[in-house]
């Protein structure tokens, strides 16, 4: 490979790079606009989401949210505070909480579903089933690499 093509390839992959930016940025934007339509924020439904299939410790819910245990505890002050969600000493280990959805929590997940699988289908509905997983594989490939990197984030 002689110098002329290393920098054509090298320009190539940051004009590359910055496209791929600017999509996610864009799709995300455009995401949580119509989100905003919802009666609550994505991160507060993702956090109720997985307390709703699983009463989870405050420890491992910031995990599955890539935030930091700290930041969790807002999360779920906040969906108690709604009567979404409840807390309570973990059965294993009484010294631990363990966080839990409530039946208005479970409910309003299931009421929700509709309109957000809705912007999901708006947003990606232009891609047949298999490219939807293509796209998935390769951004979780993506995620991968950068969580090995410790640039998840917290």
């Amino acid at each position: 490979m002689n110098i002329t093509h290393i920098f054509w390839y090298y320009s190539h992959m940051s004009e590359t790079t910055n496209r791929l930016g600017e999509l996610i940025a864009r799709i995300t934007r455009d995401i949580r606009r119509r989100s905003r339509t919802l009666p609550l924020a994505p991160h507060l439904y993702r956090a109720l989401r997985i307390i709703s299939t699983e009463p989870v410790r405050p420890a491992r819910l910031a995990e599955k949210l890539n935030v930091t245990p700290r930041a969790v505890t807002g999360v779920v002050d906040s969906l108690t505070q709604m009567g979404l969600a409840q807390a309570s000493a973990d059965p294993a280990d009484r010294r631990a909480k363990i966080v839990s959805s409530t039946q208005e929590g479970r409910d309003f997940v299931e009421k929700t579903a509709v309109k957000r699988a809705e912007i999901a289908h708006d947003v990606f509905g232009v891609l047949s089933a298999s490219e939807q997983n293509e796209l998935l594989r390769l951004l979780e490939k993506v995620e991968v690499k950068r969580d090995r990197r410790g640039e998840s984030g917290h």
